[in-house]
């Protein structure tokens, strides 16, 4: 069974239409990360979405946090020094054979051979400054491992998201601005591009929040460590049954929450590019549309 967070574009290996600043420095930034300060997060936004709920309050530690998704060259160089093969480029014939999840023109379908390195499938390429894609929540796991690093957890993401004051569509005056990469038009007809690009775009290619960070929203869902079940705070006896989550259609395999939304999320569709969104993703299958970043827990600047 495959748990995809649905979308939809036409196949497109690279964007150029819309040329991207370089990413400013900001204030006490260490090896590209941003300090997010503790406090208190109110995680969920009510019962408009059933696996926000219920509404909860937590303490959230400081730390350190990537400023954007980590990306193809920074996950090349991982590769490089360890050798590592993604669970795309292995994936045995039971589950399909090496290959990953690729939304093409209307639908998902599993595409042979499409990985980090070519995520349309063979014949494409990927770009140096645009997130990795279609690597699992053991992938992600392994680059933080090897970077002396964490995946952040749901509550930790949540917390920079909403400290950020991100906010992924901002209509005023009868004008919108777009300030994360989303789906305009009508899903899943037409992505009238009005933000510049139909799949992903470069990390910091939109403004930096408050807090230094980019993408928090849109573009790519990014991989949390946190299980997912369907709601939040679920019962201790549900936690010890399914400790690395609660996968409906089969218990045998993880699943974690996934957070952001993506380049594939509409207004009439999805629309999951908010602080509180967060979907179930099966551990052990990436797609075209999910990458990750870091965090570091360490004494702040």
């Amino acid at each position: 069974m495959v748990i995809l967070v649905l979308g939809a574009c036409a196949p497109r290996a690279v964007d150029t239409a819309v040329a991207c600043a370089a990413i400013a420095p900001f204030a006490h930034e260490r090896d590209g990360m941003v300090w997010i300060p503790g406090g208190a997060v109110a995680m969920g936004e009510g019962a408009a979405h059933p696996e926000e709920t219920p509404g909860y309050t937590v303490n959230v530690e400081g730390f350190w946090l990537d400023r954007h998704e980590v990306t193809n060259e920074q996950f090349a160089a991982f590769v490089t020094a360890t050798g590592y093969v993604t669970e795309a480029e292995r994936q045995p014939p039971e589950k399909g054979g090496p290959g990953s999840a690729v939304f093409g023109a209307s639908s998902w379908s599993y595409v042979s051979d499409a990985n980090w390195r070519q995520p349309l499938g063979p014949g494409s390429a990927n770009e140096a400054n645009h997130p990795v894609v279609h690597v699992t929540y053991a992938d992600a796991s392994a680059y933080a491992r090897w970077a002396g690093r964490v995946l952040p957890t749901e509550e930790q993401y949540e917390h920079a998201a909403r400290l950020g004051g991100d906010v992924a569509i901002v209509r005023e005056n009868g004008a919108v601005r777009y300030d994360a990469n989303t789906w305009q038009g009508v899903f899943p007809f037409n992505n009238t591009s009005e933000d510049g690009f139909l799949r992903t775009a470069p990390v910091g290619c939109y403004e930096a929040d408050r807090l230094g960070l980019h993408d928090i929203l849109g573009n790519v869902w990014e991989w949390t460590s946190t299980p997912y079940y369907p709601t939040h705070q679920p019962s201790a006896g549900m936690r010890a049954r399914f400790p690395s989550g609660l996968n409906g259609s089969d218990p045998q395999i993880g699943v974690r929450v996934i957070k952001g939304g993506s380049f594939l999320c509409a207004p009439n569709f999805c629309a999951r590019y908010t602080p509180s969104a967060r979907q179930p993703q099966e551990a052990d299958l990436g797609s075209s549309h999910i990458g990750f970043r870091t965090a570091l827990i360490a004494p702040g600047p």
